[in-house]
């Protein structure tokens, strides 16, 4: 397996307790970390896909009761009414030759 350098800038009580660690347990440091990083990237990894599946099964359930998404529809339609919108059903008139040409294209004009 290709091997790849990382730097890592441990504190001082960290650094010692590493160094002094790695004397008793008769491991490189480089070891211990190599190691501590695999444990922390298994335990990470198990819980991300803990969340991500229960993401999803929450995702199933509410298109298991809305499969129309209809309710969000709904919902989506009804705050588009709760607000005015200042340019709705208005017709913007513009100077610019271009985007009036291209309002005449666009409208079969």
């Amino acid at each position: 397996m290709e091997r790849k350098s990382l730097t890592l800038r441990l504190n001082q009580e960290i650094y010692r307790a590493l160094s002094s660690l790695s004397k008793v347990a008769h491991k490189s440091m480089n070891q211990m970390v190599t190691d501590a990083i695999s444990r922390f990237i298994i335990e990470e990894s198990r819980q991300v896909e803990n969340d991500l599946e229960k993401q999803l099964a929450q995702i199933r359930e509410y298109i298991r009761k809305d499969p129309d998404f209809n309710k969000a529809i709904n919902a989506f339609a009804d705050a588009e009414l709760q607000c005015d919108d200042p340019a709705e059903g208005k017709v913007i008139k513009t100077s610019n030759e271009n985007q009036s040409a291209i309002r005449e294209i666009l409208s079969g004009a």
